[in-house]
């Protein structure tokens, strides 16, 4: 798999999902995310998802690279 460096250098905006949750894994999967906004070199969009929902959904129709 790519690094945050490559796909930095590859795209101009990285776009990541952070979950709202107060438990341990919770606090990992946002240090994650807070990981990649640090390191990438480009745009870092943090996607959160709403009040309530447990996970993001992506639409079928959205593109992905």
């Amino acid at each position: 798999s790519a690094s945050i460096e490559q796909l930095a250098e590859t795209y101009d905006l990285l776009v990541v999902g952070a979950l709202k949750d107060r438990s341990i894994a919770g606090r990992l999967l946002g240090a994650v995310a807070g990981d990649v906004v640090n390191r990438a070199a480009c745009d870092v969009l943090v996607i959160r998802p709403a009040d309530g929902a447990t996970e993001l959904e992506v639409p079928e129709s959205a593109p992905l690279a």
